[in-house]
């Protein structure tokens, strides 16, 4: 579960399946940039949008994991979750 109290990915996840989205890869997990043994999130491809969570940063995901979410914008610039 993520940290996350305010605007789950839950509900993020469900208003996109309920846009009937062609998902395009499954959900699954990602392992952290720097730390590849290391569980980063999870993520799921649509056409056209991608939702991703980012373990335990809560919504201020630059404050509470900083080298995480580098790391995850240096996987989103090499394109690894762009659908």
């Amino acid at each position: 579960m993520e940290h996350e109290r305010i605007s789950r990915a839950v509900g993020s996840q469900y208003w996109m399946y309920e846009m009937n989205l062609t998902v395009t890869s499954a959900f699954q997990l990602w392992c952290d940039y720097f730390e590849p043994d290391q569980f980063g999130g999870y993520f799921v491809k649509f056409k056209g949008i991608a939702l991703a969570t980012i373990h335990g940063a809560g919504h201020e995901v630059a404050y509470y994991t900083p080298q995480r979410a580098y790391g995850f914008f240096k996987y989103v610039l090499d394109g690894k979750f762009w659908p």
